[in-house]
């Protein structure tokens, strides 16, 4: 990692840890190592591992996508997200209206980030690849690649934290027919 990089990580508390190699949160903290946060520093490059279990799906930018500087409205991205997420469980033979219909149980957005790498404009086709990156109990997670395919550009990366609930808005197990498959991918990559 650069030292320029280093410098700012370290400047926020984070301090490296010569057991592992890796970042550690402050001294006493039970941080994590940060994750999209610094994606941005000179020189520091966000890598999501490759896995077998990834998903690409196409979207083309529409007109009504763009803001006035004829780029595509940074909120846009969070929706590609969802139709890369959705597309993917459907290739999985998963659907989102069955398990809301059939077992009750919603995907929420517990959180959601995205780090703007190079715009979009009006007519572009975009590649979305979609991850899953873990599931644990209730807790879904899911990395996301958004890239103009004409040149492979990486216009945008992110993630998405998701809690499955009730009707009732309570946490819930995953039915089992979804907590298989999606512990069947983790365990892939």
């Amino acid at each position: 990692m650069p030292a320029v990089a280093q410098r700012k990580i370290f400047a926020k508390g984070w301090r490296h840890s010569s057991k592992s190699g890796s970042l550690a949160g402050p001294a006493g903290s039970s941080r994590r190592k940060p994750s999209l946060r610094f994606a941005s520093l000179p020189g520091f490059r966000l890598h999501f591992p490759a896995v077998r279990d990834s998903h690409e799906t196409t979207v083309r930018v529409r007109y009504a996508e763009t803001d006035q500087m004829g780029v595509v409205y940074h909120a846009n991205f969070f929706i590609w997200f969802e139709v890369g997420r959705v597309e993917l469980m459907r290739s999985l033979g998963l659907d989102y209206r069955e398990m809301e219909r059939e077992h009750g149980c919603f995907i929420a957005v517990a959180e959601a980030r995205c780090r703007y790498k190079s715009p979009a404009r009006y007519d572009d086709l975009i590649l979305i690849r979609t991850r899953l990156k873990g599931v644990r109990g209730s807790l879904v997670q899911f990395t996301y690649e958004i890239l103009r395919q004409a040149d492979g550009l990486l216009l945008a990366e992110g993630e998405t934290s998701h809690v499955v609930t009730d009707a009732n808005l309570k946490m819930c197990p995953l039915p089992e027919k979804y907590a298989k498959v999606f512990q069947e991918m983790a365990t892939a990559s």
